[in-house]
């Protein structure tokens, strides 16, 4: 359900920071980021009000905060639930790049 694109090369980019400070900042971003995508899944894969987006095959990163929704579900009332459920704490934006494909 989760893959690990963009978030690899920020922890990699994070790493080769030559300033001390700035590395910790951002590898504290990465790792933040990391455990609201856990928190993501966590939420998505337990949710009882619509427990058939569990299927869905749903992607799930964040980056710097903003959580990326992407992949297919089959109506309009799923993807409003996921950007819903997915609006925790700590993710300052939810960006939806669900695709609504009725038939899956």
């Amino acid at each position: 359900m989760q893959r690990f694109g963009w978030a690899g090369f920020l922890f990699l980019a994070a790493c080769a920071s030559t300033d001390p400070d700035t590395r910790d900042r951002n590898l504290e971003m990465v790792a933040d980021d990391k455990e609201l995508e856990a928190k993501l899944v966590y939420i998505i894969e337990n949710d009882r009000e619509m427990p058939e987006i569990r299927k869905r095959n749903i992607k799930i990163e964040v980056i710097k905060g903003a959580a990326i929704l992407s992949g297919t579900v089959k109506t309009e009332q799923e993807r409003g639930h996921l950007v819903k459920i997915t609006n925790i704490h700590g993710i300052r934006q939810v960006v939806d790049k669900l695709t609504v494909k009725s038939g899956n």
